[in-house]
């Protein structure tokens, strides 16, 4: 009866150390996992976004809709780019005086700033103006609530190798950055530096800056011509689209509406679209010409934009209406509006190009757009605030 017993308990002792042991390495595994990079088939099939406040990178399943991992990244990252085997992340650092230069008839920009980064560079009616906005809202930020208080930005880009999943290196820009573009030969990268009012040329090879443009006032987005030779910037403040020359190595500017953001490049290359915050609009640029076509009227504070994989469609992002406009091209009309349930602002079109992946900042999710059903078939929970998404 006695060596019965005694069987039992070492039986037992020997399946409690049995478990012990498995939930162990099931836990080393897991904090394995986390640290580890990117395999070659998985990095084909990732979107990249920046999660701001949280200084990571979060990479995102394209199929399964899902959040992978994170990676760390730069302190406060608005931007991202992927090109060379590396996550490149912009380090944002907007601060009061590029606010007050940007922030005629722009309050939502404003109110995207940490009340006392804003309030250090101010002075008189534009220091109380802001702060009775930011009374009426409880002291929080209304845009960005969980940012209050919060140390933002810094001087350098971060260099995060795909393999590894572990910064490599960062590469001072003289001031905070705020969007990213890569080449689509993947051998530059365009960082706009809104304190600089210009923008910052990478040699994704070297690792290294090698040109800087000055734009206009508080540039903010960038995006290649399809053969890499030029490069179009929004300057915020400055109210212009900039035109870089690569082979001339010089600068032409573009008065192009109010509050410029985001821009979008055509299909076929021939044209660029601006979306005009203040201006409630889109401004179509013949590229060849320089010209503005024309102006398309969308919703209320136009951010994101894009345009679809044919071609024949382009969407923007609507901060201040919740919506997204749908746009037809060829007659350039609004041809209809998507409603969301939260503020939304980044958007890309995802490679399959049957998709287009709406950021909210405020939700803290992504929302998946069917393009040809024009209806929101998805959302992805971040639980953290997206910025830039790239694919």
């Amino acid at each position: 009866m006695n060596k019965i017993i005694i069987g039992i308990i070492i039986l037992g002792l020997g399946g409690w150390f049995l478990f012990a042991y498995t939930e162990k390495s099931n836990i080393k595994s897991v904090e394995k996992e986390k640290g580890k990079g990117l395999r070659q088939e998985e990095s084909k099939n990732i979107a990249y976004i920046a999660l701001g406040g949280a200084n990571k990178v979060a990479l995102v399943d394209i199929d399964k809709k899902e959040l992978i991992k994170t990676f760390d990244a730069s302190n406060n990252p608005h931007g991202v780019a992927v090109a060379g085997g590396y996550i490149f992340t912009s380090s944002t650092k907007m601060g009061a005086k590029e606010m007050a230069m940007a922030s005629e008839g722009n309050s939502e920009k404003m109110e995207a700033m940490p009340k006392d980064e804003i309030m250090s560079g101010m002075e008189g009616d534009a220091k109380m103006s802001t702060s009775a906005n930011f009374e009426a809202n409880g002291g929080e930020n209304p845009h960005h609530p969980q940012k209050s208080g919060m140390k933002v930005g810094g001087d350098t880009i971060a260099v995060i190798s795909q393999e590894t999943g572990k910064i490599i290196k960062e590469i001072n820009l003289g001031g905070g950055s705020h969007h990213m573009s890569a080449s689509s030969d993947g051998a530059k990268l365009a960082v706009t530096v809104p304190s600089q009012n210009g923008v910052a040329i990478i040699d994704v090879k070297k690792l290294e800056k090698t040109a800087f443009f000055e734009t206009g006032k508080v540039s903010n987005y960038a995006v290649f011509s399809k053969n890499g030779n030029f490069l179009f910037v929004s300057n915020s403040a400055g109210n212009t689209l900039s035109i870089i020359d690569f082979k001339k190595a010089n600068v032409k500017n573009l008065v192009i509406g109010t509050l410029p953001d985001h821009i979008a490049l055509g299909k076929k290359g021939k044209f660029i679209y601006v979306a005009n915050g203040g201006d409630d609009a889109v401004a179509v640029v013949n590229i060849e010409s320089g010209k503005i076509e024309r102006k398309i009227s969308v919703g209320k504070t136009p951010h994101g934009i894009a345009v679809s994989g044919d071609g024949k469609k382009l969407f923007t992002a609507n901060s201040q209406s919740n919506t997204v406009s749908v746009i037809d091209i060829k007659s350039n009309q609004v041809m209809g509006e998507i409603e969301f349930e939260n503020k939304v602002a980044h958007m890309e079109i995802a490679p399959n190009t049957k998709e287009l992946w709406v950021n909210s900042e405020e939700g803290r999710k992504v929302y998946i757009v069917d393009i040809k059903n024009l209806k929101i078939i998805n959302e992805i929970e971040l639980s953290l605030e997206p910025h830039q998404i790239v694919f």
